[in-house]
């Protein structure tokens, strides 16, 4: 099993970080009459899931299903599933975990209105998504919406440290170190990656864990490119090569591009960050190349 699956946190107090969310979450908890229907937004890995299924614990659900909103096309599909709802399963109550709302067809949505609203009784629905402008005022006004923050460099260090403790690994500090950073935020991809360095030698494990500082080599190459005037061929021949995930050098550009601007006053900084601060979630490496050309184009 997978380390971000077998050190899953099973309670709301076992998760690291995300203060407000947890808070927010108990004081539901502790209502009598509680809401039926939730949306957990927030980035891919930090933990929307996880807190669905650990919300659905505390209400007692005895049934939890998770479902892919892709499959989930149109409305004759989404009927199927509210009949559904009607009954009520042999535990007593149940729920409903649909993965990447953001997926679902505007008509899916708009055929979900009303089990939504009117969710029964016995049944809570959960929704996660990293995209919600995707999803409609309508149906969004209709959840509770639960905000899932990425980690900070601290709290990813005290995720991976406690996994890597309790796996009994042996690891120095800096890879551990070099692993957290590398998670961006994310402790799914933070295990992950603590996974590829298990049994690896030390100079290997710092390799492999260096994946921050090779998005960070790659950030401040292109950034450079971009202010002094570099060609587009220069710049799409770092990019042809690029070896670490493109949020991984997005991020990494605009912590180099803050740095910048704390230091001193640099309109120049300040303009370039604005083609990097959308994630690259959806849009991948097709979606660097576009920030990337943009801004060199916004320089000629």
């Amino acid at each position: 099993m997978e380390l971000y699956r077998k050190h899953r946190p099973q309670s709301l107090k076992e998760i690291v970080g995300n203060t407000a969310a947890k808070l927010e979450l108990t004081g539901i908890l502790k209502k009598q009459q509680r809401p039926h229907t939730f949306l957990f937004v927030g980035h891919a890995g930090c933990g929307k899931t996880t807190m669905a299924h650990i919300l659905a614990k505390e209400l007692g659900l005895k049934n939890v299903i998770e479902q892919n909103s892709a499959d989930y096309r149109g409305i004759d599909s989404v009927r199927e599933f509210a009949k559904t709802l009607e009954f009520i399963p042999m535990g007593g109550s149940q729920g409903y975990i649909f993965e990447e709302a953001h997926k679902l067809t505007n008509d899916a949505q708009e055929a979900l209105l009303k089990p939504v609203e009117n969710c029964p009784s016995h049944t809570y629905l959960f929704f996660t998504t990293t995209d919600p402008s995707k999803l409609c005022t309508a149906i969004k006004t209709r959840m509770v919406i639960i905000g899932v923050q990425q980690l900070t460099d601290a709290e990813m260090q005290k995720v991976v440290s406690n996994v890597a403790e309790k796996e009994g690994l042996e690891l120095s500090e800096d890879v551990i170190t070099h692993v957290a950073k590398s998670g961006y935020g994310s402790p799914r991809r933070a295990l992950s990656l603590l996974e590829k360095v298990i049994g690896l030698p030390y100079e290997e494990q710092l390799q492999v864990a260096g994946y921050h500082d090779e998005a960070e080599s790659v950030a401040i190459d292109l950034c450079r490119l971009i202010v002094k005037g570099g060609t587009w061929e220069e710049i799409a021949t770092v990019l042809g090569g690029l070896t670490v995930e493109p949020e991984g050098v997005r991020r990494a550009m605009l912590g180099y591009l803050r740095a910048i601007l704390l230091r001193k006053s640099s309109p120049q900084a300040f303009l370039l960050a604005q083609h990097f601060k959308d994630n690259y979630y959806n849009t991948g490496n097709v979606g660097l190349v576009l920030s990337c050309y943009s801004a060199w184009l916004e320089k000629q």
